[in-house]
């Protein structure tokens, strides 16, 4: 007799176990709705509703929504290159614009001197005006030289455009 209370005192604590551990569960919410002015108060426990109150419970993440269209493509497709250069003469200023081909666009661009800006201490200065994408699609360069002409030193401006689509 004394074996057969002990046991159903085991099962009624395992049993009371179980019903607290779902009670307890951390991805729910619990509260309890007041039936006569609709004031609600959060509680631990559903339990813990008065008899005046109905328990409330819901999930802390919802049921996952539908899902949405597949976006495009990442990254970009076919990498290219577009040069340009200025003339090259003893001048104040270069330019130059390179153009993507059709239906690519500027991603980044610059550019380099050419010709001859001079040597040891007789080095030319030059004045960045313009490095800058166009409309989109393209890259511009403009140079302004700080020295006199007439040094037959002939240079210029080689812009580049990264292109991509």
């Amino acid at each position: 007799m004394k074996s057969l209370v002990l046991l159903f005192s085991v099962m009624l604590i395992a049993i009371g176990g179980v019903a607290l551990a779902a009670h307890n569960n951390s991805n729910e919410i619990h509260a309890c709705y007041k039936n006569v002015n609709g004031q609600m108060r959060y509680v631990a426990d559903p339990v813990d509703c008065l008899g005046s109150e109905t328990p409330i419970t819901w999930n802390v993440t919802g049921a996952p929504g539908t899902p949405g269209p597949v976006g495009p493509a990442g990254g970009l497709s076919n990498v290219t290159y577009a040069y340009a250069d200025s003339t090259t003469a003893d001048q104040m200023f270069a330019a130059a614009t390179a153009q993507c081909p059709t239906g690519m666009f500027a991603t980044g661009g610059g550019w380099t001197m050419i010709g001859t800006i001079g040597v040891g201490s007789n080095l030319d200065s030059f004045l960045v005006i313009a490095n800058a994408p166009t409309d989109g699609t393209g890259w511009q360069v403009s140079i302004r030289r700080s020295g006199a002409t007439g040094n037959n030193r002939a240079w210029g401006v080689r812009t580049f455009a990264i292109c991509a689509n």
